[in-house]
């Protein structure tokens, strides 16, 4: 999250309160403030963005292609030095056991709310809905509560709808859920606007320190983001190729789990607060999600 989850999950801030299936606490981290479609974008006021040891651009930043349903179809079984523990594509018309949807107050973060309500399976996708209610915009997150790896390659096929003010993230939290110290890996994440681009955001460090890439492509048509996950590295896919590489000692180490998230923003420049401009419903669709233990 930028400022966790590039604004949201970064629903740290203060103490967010996740209803994973039971009801546990969570902290969720909040985003810095980084416009993301400025063309030359402020360095964010905190934490610090480092660059030095780690971000390398493996290829130019792509512009995807709008991709189709038929030429998305979810990855099953096993892969070279991979061995799959999650796959799901959210055809049984209702959500599997194994997720653990958000409920309360995000942390550090006055302008939204989480509810059960806003994470429905409705024909055959995932749907994580935001809309206005009695002037809160309300919204829907959740965690695979029953998968943690330490170490690992995820995928999610996704798109989400143009709206200012509301922010989104797919991103790895740590099981123990110490952070920052415990880290955090934003795959794709957005502080809200026209979806035309996603940050990758590394977190770590007491100091929630960021390390940030950005790639430009339709957020509104369905991509498939993901990342590999090994020692010291991790690599950021997106349609199935690599657009960008992080080689760092502070990749975290220790047991992660998958969450995905739509929120209100919080009222920075990175992440501007629902306003009256805001579309009455913002709608995250996810096709399907994979997961993968090293082999």
């Amino acid at each position: 999250m930028h400022s966790p989850s590039s604004t949201t999950r970064r629903l740290l801030g203060a103490a967010t309160t996740l209803a994973l299936g039971c009801a546990t606490a969570l902290h969720l981290p909040h985003h810095p403030s980084r416009p993301l479609e400025a063309a030359a974008p402020p360095a964010p006021a905190v934490p610090p963005v480092v660059a030095a040891e780690t971000v390398i651009k493996v290829s130019p930043l792509p512009r995807a292609s709008r991709s189709r349903r038929p030429s998305g179809a979810m990855p099953v079984g096993n892969i070279r030095g991979w061995r799959q523990v999650l796959a799901q594509d959210f055809t049984s018309g209702r959500l599997p056991a194994g997720w653990g949807i958000y409920s309360g107050a995000p942390g550090g973060n006055p302008h939204g709310w989480w509810s059960r309500s806003h994470v429905a399976v409705r024909g055959k996708d995932l749907h994580l809905v935001g809309d206005w209610q009695r002037g809160t915009f309300v919204t829907g997150g959740l965690m695979a509560t029953d998968v943690a790896t330490t170490y690992g390659k995820y995928e999610v096929r996704f798109k989400v709808s143009r709206a200012q003010g509301v922010a989104y993230a797919l991103l790895l939290w740590p099981k123990s859920g110490a952070w920052p110290s415990g880290g955090e890996i934003d795959f794709a994440e957005d502080g809200g606007g026209g979806r035309r681009s996603a940050t990758a955001t590394l977190h770590y460090g007491s100091a929630n320190t960021m390390l940030q890439k950005q790639v430009r492509a339709d957020f509104t048509q369905f991509q498939t983001v993901g990342v590999e996950w090994t020692p010291g590295k991790l690599v950021y896919t997106l349609n199935g190729k690599p657009w960008a590489v992080v080689i760092s000692n502070k990749v975290p180490s220790g047991p992660m789990r998958l969450a995905m998230q739509l929120e209100a923003g919080h009222g920075t420049p990175w992440s501007p607060a629902p306003t009256k401009a805001t579309p009455r419903t913002v709608d995250m669709v996810v096709d399907w999600v994979v997961g993968y233990r090293r082999a």
